[in-house]
């Protein structure tokens, strides 16, 4: 959900930010994802993980492209990753935007 705020409300639209807004904003989102599975009537955290067949970690990034290279069966040359777009502050997306810096919840 931040993510989203961040590349199009705040870079895009170059809305400002502030702690107040980002609280706003996250107050009204509805979980996109859980929504498309089948939101309540998937029942259980269990029943929603049964959809996936990789669960990727942030912090290991790395390693869960490696994990999904071989459950798809990859040859380690056909695995690419770049960062599509990089929240520091410089980085402008295809189209000029510059990318704002994700700022911490509170001040």
């Amino acid at each position: 959900a931040l993510s989203f705020y961040y590349h199009s409300m705040v870079s895009r639209r170059h809305l400002p930010d502030s702690p107040a807004r980002r609280m706003k904003y996250l107050s009204r989102v509805r979980d996109a994802q859980y929504l498309f599975l089948g939101g309540e009537s998937l029942g259980s955290p269990e029943a929603v993980m049964g959809y996936y067949d990789l669960v990727g970690v942030a912090e290991r990034f790395d390693e869960s492209v490696v994990a999904l290279q071989l459950l798809l069966g990859l040859h380690p040359a056909e695995t690419l990753f770049h960062a599509a777009k990089v929240a520091d502050g410089r980085t402008l997306d295809f189209k000029g935007n510059t990318l704002a810096r994700h700022l911490p919840l509170a001040e």
